[in-house]
């Protein structure tokens, strides 16, 4: 029997591929780790359950988390934390995101689905017409919804875990433990509000833009999922807030949060032209993984709906020209 003659899946193959871009990720970004920690003085280790303890060592009444993040140098999370810490998430994401100050972030998001909503479909026949002439966009599109797939995502924080144990690494473990936890949290949401949404995929569409069925039948949804679980993304839900938990976790890497647009952004068209998402379920979706990837990246100070700048996070929408004729381009700027 001949090489070429034996079966690889290729869905096997791009998990090997991932598993080796994440080991390398990890050594790479613990290399350069290594190399600036002369320049830090190092807490000792026995101070930290009981600074663990002192909620105002955490900033929790102010948004300075300087603390937070030297203290999590060493902090590393029980091996059930992903789970125990679900309740407390949930809980603010519902205090932090229905506040007066987050009205128009919520405002923009409520917006631009909107605004997506009126020209779906006409993205997505322009999409799905590349899609279906071009094998190579394909085959592109096809491996990066697959990316989107929680399972993927799950598979990364396994690597991250792994790599830690392996290495007694702190900060790989407690990545792969927050994007573990904050999969599950984000998953929640997403699942609650697709039973209550009941959006076509464009693959089932009956009607242009998709049919709404709100509330639908239990068993009729386990049946017919296509039906109704379009709105919002858990796809995008899910890689964004895996790439949010690495980019909080490896600062370091100034690299990292522009890759993740464009990664989030092509992710987004991907799934448009596969015919699982309409473009309007994209900015409900990232803002589920962006907030649950801050909650769970941030176990003891948050100030979320902020980045780094000060800057209230926010979603940007543009036209942009595809070989078919007009498209869309999303942004995220944290």
């Amino acid at each position: 029997m001949h090489l070429h003659d034996c079966f690889i899946p290729d869905r096997a193959i791009n998990s090997l591929v991932f598993i080796l871009i994440t080991y390398f990720f990890i050594a790479q970004a613990s290399a350069q780790s290594t190399r600036d920690v002369s320049l830090k003085t190092e807490e000792p280790q026995n101070d930290y359950s009981a600074k663990l303890e002192d909620p105002a060592y955490f900033g929790r009444s102010g948004t300075d988390s300087s603390n937070s993040v030297a203290l999590l140098e060493g902090y590393r999370p029980k091996w059930y934390s992903m789970v125990t810490n679900l309740p407390g998430d949930l809980t603010r994401f519902a205090t932090t995101s229905f506040q007066i100050d987050k009205l128009p972030l919520s405002a923009g998001i409520a917006g631009l689905t909107v605004g997506l909503m009126t020209v779906d479909n006409r993205l997505w026949r322009n999409e799905r017409s590349l899609y279906i002439r071009s094998s190579a966009f394909r085959s592109f599109t096809d491996d990066l919804v697959w990316a989107g797939d929680g399972r993927v995502e799950f598979g990364v924080a396994g690597v991250f875990a792994a790599y830690g144990l392996a290495l007694d690494d702190s900060r790989a473990i407690r990545t792969g433990s927050e994007v573990a936890e904050a999969i599950l949290a984000s998953g929640i949401v997403d699942q609650l509000l697709k039973h209550i949404s009941g959006r076509q995929r464009p693959q089932a569409a009956t009607e242009p833009g998709g049919d709404w069925t709100f509330v639908p039948g239990q068993l009729s949804y386990l049946r017919h999922e296509p039906q109704y679980d379009a709105f919002p993304s858990g796809h995008i839900t899910s890689a964004t807030a895996l790439l949010v938990v690495i980019g909080e976790n490896y600062p370091e890497l100034t690299w990292f949060k522009p890759a993740s647009y464009v990664m989030m952004g092509a992710i987004a068209m991907s799934l448009d032209a596969y015919g699982y998402h309409w473009w309007s379920d994209i900015p409900l979706g990232i803002f589920l993984g962006y907030s649950f990837g801050e909650i769970a990246s941030h176990p003891f100070s948050l100030n979320l709906g902020h980045g780094t700048s000060g800057e209230s996070p926010r979603l940007l929408f543009q036209p942009v020209m595809i070989p078919e004729g007009l498209g869309m381009g999303l942004s995220l700027s944290l």
